[in-house]
């Protein structure tokens, strides 16, 4: 009978235990649990996001992640539990393009995730306008992001993010600058002597937020060139001077063009020989006067002035006979292309025309005429925004 009695004693604790222990692994399971969102795709700036939680345990957490990132943007408590629970997440969270992912997470059943969701960012409709006249030290160039047709929302997270925009080329970042807000409603402003050389430039709009700078868009490509603007023009073609004391020139230039460039006097005795004999920087004045021309020199067949920058880029050369018992040959070249001008046919089809000159310098004597087109075109001109 002992026996027996041992048995019957060890069948009851099992029953009476065993109502306790289903319980536990049903609170714990989390089987059961699922969430999901509102809306299922949004647009960036523009929304906030519902977070439903179905069959979540009281103290579980949501968290926010962007893409494969281990790091969470945001996290909310469910704080009671209940059949359904909703969670905001506000919409200065969402600022990039891609895959958001809500994970739910129960701390007092396990370190991993219970339950995720996948929300989908896309960039909503965006302007980026890149002004510039792509000549260097001609005007300031202008960087305006904007959000046409779009009502973005009214985040107290925005208030802390930035606006970075970047003219760069393929090798790196040339300059920047930076806004307290994002976006602005004013285009960035980069002085005209900003970029100092030729070449393509893009411009690029980012965010900084969560002590990150994220890319928002980059505009095309332009190409900038030297200025059609430089140019030395000769008052007197008198260069002996004989009712003169002096060379007067006229300069022109771009309003940015560094005070370091220079005049360059060159006096040509023939096809292989010529010598430099005065430099003078530019400065700021709007003229220079070079000495005259010994007039006893009989082998000077030409002289030239040429604007030149500090690193001796010449970027306008005028030439001329001064020949008294020598011929004087020089061969042309082409000055630098104008900026394009636009052309709106009334079929609404756009042409950018542009033009260059055999004037830097011109021909003279026998010397070769420039080879190639003066003119240039391009007709159904297309300007795209890349997104990121």
């Amino acid at each position: 009978m002992k026996p027996t009695k041992s048995l019957n004693l060890c069948v009851f604790l099992l029953l009476l235990l065993a109502p306790i222990s289903q319980s536990g692994k049903s609170r714990g399971s989390n089987k059961s649990v699922k969430i999901s969102h509102f809306p299922t795709r949004v647009e960036a700036f523009t929304t906030d996001v519902k977070v439903e939680v179905i069959g979540g345990a009281r103290h579980a957490i949501v968290k926010l992640f962007y893409g494969n990132e281990r790091e969470a943007i945001a996290g909310q408590l469910v704080t009671e539990a209940s059949r359904r629970s909703q969670l905001i997440f506000d919409c200065g969270y969402f600022i990039r393009k891609g895959n958001y992912k809500f994970k739910y997470y129960d701390p007092t059943t396990s370190k991993n995730s219970l339950a995720s969701s996948i929300l989908r960012v896309e960039w909503p409709n965006l302007a980026m306008n890149f002004k510039t006249t792509g000549q260097l030290y001609s005007a300031d160039n202008e960087v305006l992001l904007s959000f046409p047709q779009v009502q973005l929302c009214k985040s107290y997270l925005m208030k802390n993010y930035k606006t970075k925009v970047s003219i760069r080329q393929q090798s790196g970042e040339i300059t920047s600058l930076e806004h307290p807000n994002f976006p602005t409603s004013q285009p960035l402003l980069f002085s005209c002597d900003s970029l100092t050389t030729p070449g393509g430039y893009y411009a690029a709009v980012y965010v900084i937020a969560y002590n990150s700078t994220l890319l928002v868009a980059k505009s095309e490509t332009v190409q900038f060139q030297w200025s059609s603007r430089y140019d030395v023009i000769v008052y007197d073609d008198n260069w002996f001077c004989a009712d003169t004391e002096e060379i007067l020139l006229k300069i022109k230039k771009p309003p940015c063009a560094p005070t370091n460039d220079k005049i360059q006097m060159t006096v040509v005795h023939n096809q292989y020989s010529s010598d430099v004999i005065h430099t003078y920087d530019v400065n700021s004045a709007s003229e220079l006067s070079f000495p005259c021309l010994d007039s006893t020199e009989t082998e000077t067949a030409g002289i030239c002035f040429s604007y030149m920058t500090s690193q001796d880029t010449v970027l306008r050369k005028r030439c001329f006979d001064t020949s008294k018992n020598s011929e004087f040959n020089m061969d042309g070249s082409w000055s630098t292309w104008s900026t394009w001008n636009v052309c709106t046919r009334s079929c609404n089809n756009t042409i950018l025309r542009r033009h260059r000159n055999c004037d830097n310098p011109q021909p003279l004597g026998d010397g070769q005429a420039c080879e190639g087109v003066h003119k240039n075109s391009l007709d159904f001109i297309l300007h795209s925004l890349n997104r990121f």
